[in-house]
């Protein structure tokens, strides 16, 4: 077997969860549609949408085997462990309503990286973020992510930009007890476990920041409270220091620029 049938032999399965998301699902799905990777199974969970969401991702499904499922579920991450629990791929990556691939060489990309790396558990790239009045900005995500020290000094990996081995979705599911940040939360638990991160100098994901957390912030930053302590009892206090060296005005400022010129 040669490499390139080594490669497409990988299974990457791409989910969509939406819910009430006819203005922003198309886009979504012909992203995935036009990646230049045809080894792709496509899972878009629904949760019960009460628009044109429907509608609009039958229009798709003549010309392409998306597994489709629209039933109850208790929020996003409930809806994620729903379809990850169906997947057939290798590799998982959630790519939600509204969040589109880089480029249509993404997947390709990827799965080169995850044979040059020798399968890891999980395998990450840079993110796109687009705020609501259209600016652009890259995220490029350290590689000090695979270290926990990361996630104390507040940082963590969108999960759109991740790609996951199935089996440890479905063996470690995301905790519901967190309804906006259960992805770092699962970040945290894998490293604990000792799996293994690998960093892709790849764009994975274009990504609107109008998202359910930033408009839920006191909510967001709670979890967050709630996942360091747990996870870090004794380190906790750096997090805690950090969170009101941020709350000064100038100094977040001053923080906020250094972030942009280090990751521009």
């Amino acid at each position: 077997m040669n490499n390139k049938e080594k490669k497409e032999n990988i299974v990457i399965t791409v989910v969509t969860v939406c819910f009430n998301a006819e203005q922003c699902i198309e886009g979504t799905i012909q992203s995935v549609l036009q990646q230049s990777y045809k080894n792709i199974e496509y899972i878009i969970k629904d949760g019960l949408s009460r628009d044109k969401t429907e509608e609009k991702i039958k229009k798709y499904m003549d010309d392409y085997p998306i597994q489709y499922i629209s039933s109850k579920d208790d929020g996003i991450y409930d809806a994620m462990n729903q379809a990850a629990e169906l997947a057939g791929g290798q590799y998982v990556i959630f790519l939600n309503a509204g969040d589109l691939f880089a480029s249509e060489k993404v997947v390709t990309q990827i799965v080169e990286q995850i044979q040059k790396n020798h399968y890891p558990d999980l395998i990450y790239g840079d993110g796109i973020f687009v705020s609501p009045d259209n600016v652009a900005l890259k995220q490029t995500m350290s590689k000090l992510a695979t270290h926990k020290l990361w996630y104390i000094l507040g940082g963590s990996i969108c999960h759109q930009c991740i790609f996951a081995k199935a089996d440890l979705l479905k063996e470690f599911p995301f905790l519901l007890e967190y309804s906006i940040c259960a992805d770092r939360e699962w970040m945290i638990r894998m490293l604990e476990k000792g799996k293994r991160f690998i960093h892709a100098n790849v764009e994975v994901a274009r990504c609107l920041e109008d998202g359910y957390s930033l408009q839920n912030i006191t909510k967001y930053e709670q979890e967050t409270r709630t996942c360091i302590q747990k996870h870090f009892p004794v380190l906790k206090y750096v997090w805690y220091l950090l969170e009101k060296v941020k709350r000064n005005k100038r100094i977040s400022i001053c923080l906020s620029a250094l972030w942009k010129k280090m990751h521009s």
